[in-house]
């Protein structure tokens, strides 16, 4: 039997994300077992209308696949403007809520955001965002998720 070849495909830019699928409607734990560490250095304020305007529109509902974008709305979510947005993510989805203020490891945002390589990890498939903006997402819903 001849030996298979083996072809790796990388991809170039850390904004290509594989596409909206099965998995990320895998449900995650309820909470982080380890949670990160509280003291981390946040890419910007953390304030719900930096998080949306830097995060959720732009890399959840623009890029890549659009999961959460007006044609997506994956697991109940779309991020096209903030009031829906900041309403859907205090909100309760399959029992469990999406933020939990105050309670970062146990925010079901915070899970899939932080469980990179798991088949629930936002966004699916591909790299994840990067740590200063999780940092900032963390500290947003540590500080109580307020609008």
């Amino acid at each position: 039997m001849k030996p298979r070849k083996l072809f790796v495909v990388t991809l170039a830019s850390s904004s290509a994300y594989v596409g909206c699928g099965s998995e990320a409607d895998i449900d995650p734990p309820a909470c982080l077992a380890a949670p990160p560490t509280v003291d981390c250095r946040s890419d910007f304020s953390p304030t719900f209308d930096e998080i949306f305007d830097r995060v959720l529109s732009q890399t959840c509902a623009t890029a890549g696949a659009s999961c959460h974008g007006p044609a997506g709305a994956q697991g109940g979510l779309a991020f096209t403007d903030a009031d829906s947005a900041y309403d859907q993510l205090l909100g309760i989805s399959n029992g469990r809520a999406r933020v939990v203020p105050g309670d970062p490891p146990c925010s079901r945002i915070m899970v899939r955001l932080e469980s990179v390589g798991e088949p629930w990890q936002m966004p699916p498939g591909g790299m994840p965002i990067p740590t200063g903006q999780r940092c900032a997402m963390r500290r947003w819903i540590a500080e109580g998720a307020l609008r």
